[in-house]
């Protein structure tokens, strides 16, 4: 860095293009060196990060597998006697289920005719097994 803060002394008594050169390749070399640190930098935080940080990955894939258990739909039971748990059924009665209460929606909310033409041809998909 001193050698930087010479040649700009220099530069500012005496103006010359080899001088100027000069300084930009010296800083050219600094940035690289600038550069190269930090990417060693990055590199001992993310081993470190690594090290030191793994005994929580555990607690975090329980987290998470916990959450997909409680949002996941296992069974479904319909109309108080029959009990679903393939998951395409389950899918499709779910998908059944929104679509009429978006027509009873509609209904209930006087929509235009086609936009109810609409919902019941969607409905008409998901016919209930």
């Amino acid at each position: 860095m001193s050698e930087v803060i010479k040649l700009q002394c220099k530069l500012q008594t005496a103006y010359s293009d080899s001088l100027r050169s000069e300084l930009e390749r010296i800083k050219t070399k600094l940035s690289k060196i600038a550069c190269i640190k930090t990417r060693g930098t990055i590199i001992r935080g993310r081993a470190r990060w690594y090290e030191h940080s793994e005994k929580n990955s555990r607690y975090f894939y329980n987290l998470e597998k916990t959450n997909h258990r409680k949002k996941h739909i296992t069974s479904l039971t319909v109309n108080d006697h029959a009990k679903l748990t393939d998951p395409t059924e389950i899918l499709e009665t779910n998908i059944y289920i929104h679509q009429k209460t978006r027509i009873q929606t509609a209904r209930s909310l006087s929509i235009s005719s086609t936009r109810k033409m609409y919902y019941q041809k969607k409905l008409q998909k998901f016919v209930y097994r």
